[in-house]
């Protein structure tokens, strides 16, 4: 049973915060576009924290890819 108060799509898991490399991952971006990109208010932005840690809330760079890269019916 789920006891959480999130939205029945987001997870645990999706609520993470994930570092610049796992972002890259997801999107396929370097790290230069990806600033570019949330410089223009095009791309989530992190939420920073103490120091210069920097990591993005994994449901928003998800939903971000989903939204940029909808999925495609097969040919």
């Amino acid at each position: 049973m789920n006891t959480t108060a999130h939205n029945d799509s987001i997870t645990q898991a999706d609520d993470v915060l994930i570092p610049l490399t796992k972002v890259r991952k997801a999107c396929g971006f370097s790290k230069t576009s990806i600033y570019r990109m949330m410089n223009r208010g095009t791309f989530p932005k992190p939420a920073k924290r103490a120091g210069r840690s920097v990591r993005w809330r994994n449901s928003e760079v998800q939903q971000w890819v989903r939204n940029e890269w909808p999925a495609q019916a097969p040919a």
